[in-house]
């Protein structure tokens, strides 16, 4: 409180103090960043909120002559000052509540990366509308007037780079929020509250890939292809009944192929109910066998206890399982699916094969110095060993391997992991599922073992401020962030950039095992475990290892108002949402009042005719499969509404067309784009009029130039 009371007084006189960690902490006269997210809401908003702009003014109607006057107005402000944009799902706030709020608080909060810091002068943010950036990156622009009266102040003065501020989510309880730190206004357990921190920078290495862009943080280790391994679930325990043997089918169809048999009194496993079947696991059988053939519940399991699994017989198959489609009908199995890392060097260049034969296929190749992990041994082919290297998976023998114990030790010595590579797709291996372990987790199941992990630190570390140690001590952002490198996942460094980056989640009921909860109040993050808990480092700003604090505890998910969740494990499916005209759709359940924004924005920014309209929206999806801007969003309303993009976060006048106040063409045309899959050009970026900035091929759609790809 005392430092957070100097923090204040000291705001108007841009004063740096130096932390205790080396970092600095920077105190601007005017509203930082990191201020604005503290300042932002308490709650997730509802998929049914509409995010609107961060403007203190009233939407107001203006006539087209009032629209274009103000609008250069506005353009010429906006030289001077940099344009604040909004999030990309945040909630309504009345304007002098946000006022009001930023009088009342004045939080200690983590700083902005050094990078972003120390630039001089701030430069306004720049779109397809205003100036180029100095790295040539360019953004769309609409036919809105402030836009079109931006480009032509900006035409004259020197190109400058492009920044924007990453928002956060608002909250309709600002109005009764009050300072944070004061345990006795709150109704909660002093054990579970966050002691308040404000972390140290630490300088970010850029070169994995990640990097900070028009103020949004983005890494490609965010994104996993939907894979063949399996996820672990909980033991359904079902003893086969009725007749002498009982056929387990391909298809919940006794027309189907019988894929095996489990004997009278056998032991399954029920994964998923069907209507009247039940697709079941037994031994190496998976498929589906009428449920009234099955007797399950309390008894069952209480038998099963007390007999032992090995007490019953298992199924028999009557196939090989790269013949059996419904092995794969769920990839969810009740056996041990992450393998211990049993590694093995390779000792000179080789095959990985199909099958434990000199000539079977090859499904991959290793080099001399390879690593492989060994999963498991054929019973009758001594002299081979089925193993994983990255993808690959299938058998080498055991002759060109090197094993034991010294093998992690050189491992760590030399820093270099080769592995193998792929000749084909895992998914056309007929021995992929030789063995259901990996060493890695099912991407779909990826949350889950980094929220377990997490949780496998609680009063075993301290925390630390500046700290990313998971042996020594960390702060809060530290741990999250350290936690999620050891599974080769990227996290920026500080709690509001955690909070403000990823995937969005938008309420605690959609959250999922791993989500990253961020906590604007007080800036504050930690990782969501599910049925309502949170894994958490807790401590205070002068805790050093000398001092050190309580550390990584678990707490109600919503023990301080939520500000945002952001998902770090974003699953993609190859192929998925192809129309037949090529073009990927948007499968995004979008609600009615989204909708609207989204048909408010593309009116806003073409609203002249419908190829115009298509050709709007149609850039908005070619940036979701662009290496250029995907960063933004993997569907059209995170795009439309990125931070110093389209006229969302650039003006205030597409509000007036909200509730549907758009030509149907323009309705038709966002529906033919996402649903049908129906687009007119291939460009991402565009311009009310052609330019130097558009070049000289830049082709025009409706009242728009589209370039760019």
């Amino acid at each position: 409180m005392k430092f957070k009371r100097i923090t204040a007084l000291l705001s108007g006189a841009a004063v740096l103090m130096t932390t205790v960690t080396g970092g600095c902490f920077s105190v601007p006269a005017a509203e930082t960043e990191a201020e604005r997210l503290v300042i932002a809401a308490e709650r997730i908003p509802s998929t049914e909120t509409l995010p609107v702009p961060l403007t203190e003014s009233p939407v107001e109607t203006q006539s087209a002559g009032q629209t274009e006057n103000n609008a250069e107005k506005e353009a010429e402000s906006d030289e001077t000052a940099a344009t604040e944009t909004a999030p990309a799902l945040p909630e309504e706030t009345d304007p002098s509540t946000e006022k009001a709020a930023e009088k009342e608080q004045m939080p200690e909060t983590e700083t902005k990366p050094s990078e972003n810091q120390g630039e001089g002068t701030e430069s306004p943010p720049e779109t397809e509308s205003g100036k180029e950036s100095e790295k040539g990156t360019e953004s769309p622009s609409g036919v809105s007037e402030s836009e079109r009266s931006s480009e032509r102040v900006s035409e004259t003065e020197q190109e400058s780079e492009l920044q924007t501020e990453t928002g956060t989510e608002i909250s309709d309880k600002e109005e009764t929020e009050t300072e944070p730190e004061t345990e006795s206004e709150t109704e909660i357990l002093l054990d579970e509250i966050p002691e308040e921190e404000s972390e140290s920078e630490t300088e970010e290495d850029y070169s994995d890939g990640s990097y900070y862009y028009n103020g949004s943080y983005w890494d490609p280790s965010w994104y996993f292809r939907r894979d063949f391994r399996f996820s672990q679930v909980k033991k359904q325990y079902a003893i086969a009944q009725g007749e002498r043997s009982n056929r387990i089918y391909e298809q919940p169809d006794q027309k189907s192929a019988i894929v095996g048999e489990i004997p009278f009194f056998g032991l399954v496993c029920v994964l998923k109910s069907i209507g009247d079947w039940s697709y079941v696991e037994s031994g190496d059988v998976r498929g589906f066998i009428p449920s009234s053939k099955l007797e399950s519940g309390s008894d069952t399991t209480e038998m099963v206890d007390l007999i032992g699994e090995k007490g019953f017989e298992t199924a028999t198959s009557d196939i090989e399982i790269a013949d059996n489609r419904a092995f794969t009908y769920t990839q969810t199995t009740t056996k041990d699916v992450l393998a211990d890392k049993d590694s093995a060097l390779v000792l000179t260049k080789a095959k990985v094969l199909e099958y434990p034969k000199e000539n079977a296929r090859a499904v991959g190749e290793v080099q001399s110095g390879s690593l492989v992990y060994i999963l498991a041994e054929p019973q009758d082919e001594k002299d081979w060993y089925f193993v994983e290297s990255g993808d690959v998976r299938g058998f080498i023998r055991r002759s060109d391997l090197f094993s034991g114990g010294s093998v992690a030790s050189i491992l760590q010595d030399s820093g270099n992991e080769n592995l193998a590579t792929e000749l084909i797709n895992p998914e056309d291996n007929r021995s992929l599922y030789f063995s259901l372990s990996s060493v890695k987790p099912a991407a779909s199941s990826m949350g889950e073992e980094i929220a377990e992990y997490a949780t496998t630190f609680v009063g075993k570390i301290p925390y630390v401020w500046g700290g990313t140690s998971l042996s020594y001590g960390a702060d809060c952002s530290g741990f999250v962030q350290s936690i999620f490198s050891s599974f080769g996942i990227n996290l920026p460094r500080i709690a509001q950039d955690q909070g403000a980056n990823g995937e969005i989640v938008p309420d605690v009921s959609d959250a999922q095992p791993g989500d990253v909860v961020y906590w604007g109040s007080n800036p504050h993050v930690g990782i969501y475990l599910g049925d309502g808990k949170v894994v958490h480092c807790s401590g205070h700003s002068y805790n050093t290892a000398e001092n050190p604090g309580t550390g990584p505890m678990i707490s109600n998910v919503d023990f301080m108002p939520i500000t945002s969740i952001r998902r770090y494990i974003i699953l993609q499916d190859e192929n998925e949402g192809i129309a037949e005209t090529g073009f990927r759709t948007d499968g995004t359940e979008y609600s009615q009042k989204q909708m609207e924004l989204i048909w408010a924005i593309v009116a806003q920014e073409d609203n002249g005719s419908y190829q115009g309209a298509l050709a709007v929206i149609s850039s908005a999806m070619n940036r979701t499969e662009s290496g250029k801007w995907g960063y933004e969003g993997g569907n059209a309303l995170s795009q439309l509404t990125a931070p110093g993009q389209y006229c969302y976060s650039m003006d205030r006048y597409w509000k007036s067309r909200l509730n549907g106040n758009v030509p149907d063409y323009v309705k038709q045309a966002v529906d033919d784009c996402l649903r049908r899959g129906i687009r007119n050009h291939s460009f991402t970026s565009f311009r009310s009029r052609k330019g130097k900035t558009t070049g000289a091929n830049a082709v025009q759609i409706g009242g728009n130039w589209f370039f760019g790809a």
